[in-house]
């Protein structure tokens, strides 16, 4: 709502970060607001630049090419298992320092490819 004229307006929200941090965790939202599980497949890089994302950026894109890149690579991957807030299953996704994939669900884990684990709804985690 618009504070001057009173009227409702289409809202953006943006973050930036000031420092970048060792390790980058991104949590994307995937549950409506009464907490259905939303369903739509999303994509997310192996490797992702926080660069454009950092406050400098963000107050002065001008100055782009003069910010250093801030590399992380995916080594985790957190998947919701089920339909709702109310229920289902955490697994995750683990890549080992030799680059292999592994599927960690409960006490069991298995060998897996980059290609299972990109393709899952989920928590990212960046080192």
């Amino acid at each position: 709502m618009c504070p001057v004229c009173k009227t409702k307006q289409n809202a953006t929200k943006s973050l930036s970060i000031n420092l970048a941090p060792r390790i980058l965790v991104v949590t994307v939202k995937r549950f409506d607001v009464f907490g259905r599980k939303i369903t739509r497949k999303m994509k997310y890089p192996l490797t992702f630049n926080l660069k454009k994302h950092m406050d400098t950026a963000m107050d002065n894109p001008e100055n782009m090419a003069s910010i250093t890149d801030e590399i992380y690579d995916l080594y985790g991957v957190c998947v919701h298992s089920g339909y709702s807030t109310s229920s289902g299953h955490y697994y995750s996704y683990c890549k080992a320092s030799d680059g292999k994939w592994f599927e960690c669900n409960d006490s069991f884990i298995s060998g897996s490819t980059e290609q299972e684990a990109l393709g899952q709804e989920a928590y990212l985690l960046f080192y």
